[in-house]
């Protein structure tokens, strides 16, 4: 439930957008929870790795999209440390991609 918590207090731009919950009760029994996100369709690993224009060693505007990623995890964490929040595990697999051209969770 602490994650519920988090998710809804982390609103921001590069944060993919929290939508609410899906919780499947029989019983009174607990029996599932979903926590329920915007929908994106790939990481930022395998945008990369399937688009060879997007590989950093490879050509040069890749550079340009790299420093704007970077840019846009690095707004987002920021924000999450100024709430007090540590994401223990980033990654290339864990950053996800919108279906919005170099823009990563919520439409700007």
């Amino acid at each position: 439930m602490k994650e519920i918590f988090l998710c809804r207090q982390l609103g921001h731009k590069h944060i993919v957008a929290f939508y609410g919950v899906i919780v499947d009760v029989h019983n009174q029994e607990l029996k599932s929870l979903a926590l329920v996100f915007k929908l994106c369709k790939e990481s930022l690993r395998s945008h990369i790795f399937k688009n060879n224009k997007c590989i950093p060693w490879k050509t040069a505007s890749a550079a340009a999209n790299t420093f704007q990623w970077s840019m846009q995890i690095l707004d987002a964490l920021e924000f999450i440390h100024s709430e007090n929040v540590v994401h223990r595990n980033l990654k290339l697999d864990n950053v996800l991609v919108s279906e919005i051209a170099n823009s990563f969770g919520r439409e700007p």
